[in-house]
């Protein structure tokens, strides 16, 4: 298991909130039950919870053209499967999949609006005993009775285990 916590942008237009004006509009993010969101979840988690100190940590911005970003602080404990054979010298790979509860390819779509630079904060994560080698996003398609889905996936987040890499540069 690992636990993160992780702002989670995510923008959209709803032609019905466009208006007349050159400047965005901040919302009181109490005002989300009255919009359209996605379903969006977390694969894997275990847990999850949103901040709400001292209010709900949410932004909610509507630009003139009725796009809309939605921002959240959410802490999810996530499961990662790892094979620790190789320990200490083993290589770990963990993801986080994001992905829509209901809706399907044919209602939202989930992409990475810059690709690998949609992720930002993994050169100054700090683990008790792994370090972060890499990290690359990727969209796939998911196939499920109820239809099929385009979850967004922050994976290939290799760690190594500290004491691996320190017995390596003394070799």
């Amino acid at each position: 298991d690992y636990t993160a916590t992780i702002f989670l942008r995510q923008r959209w237009t709803d032609e019905r909130l466009c208006f007349d004006g050159n400047k965005s509009l901040s919302l009181d993010g109490r005002l989300v039950e009255m919009l359209w969101v996605p379903d969006t979840f977390i694969v894997d988690s275990k847990r999850s919870f949103l901040h709400d100190v001292t209010v709900e940590n949410r932004l909610i911005r509507i630009y003139p053209n009725g796009t809309v970003l939605y921002a959240i602080r959410v802490t999810t404990t996530v499961s990662c499967s790892m094979d620790l054979t190789k320990y200490p010298m083993d290589k770990q790979t963990c993801t986080l999949q994001l992905e829509s509860w209901g809706y399907n390819i044919n209602d939202v779509t989930f992409y990475w609006t810059r690709g690998n630079d949609s992720v930002r904060g993994l050169d100054t994560l700090q683990l008790a005993q792994y370090t972060v080698e890499d990290h690359f996003t990727s969209v796939t398609e998911a196939v499920y009775e109820t239809g099929t889905n385009t979850p967004v996936t922050l994976s290939g987040c290799s760690l190594n285990h500290a004491f691996g890499n320190r017995a390596a540069l003394r070799n």
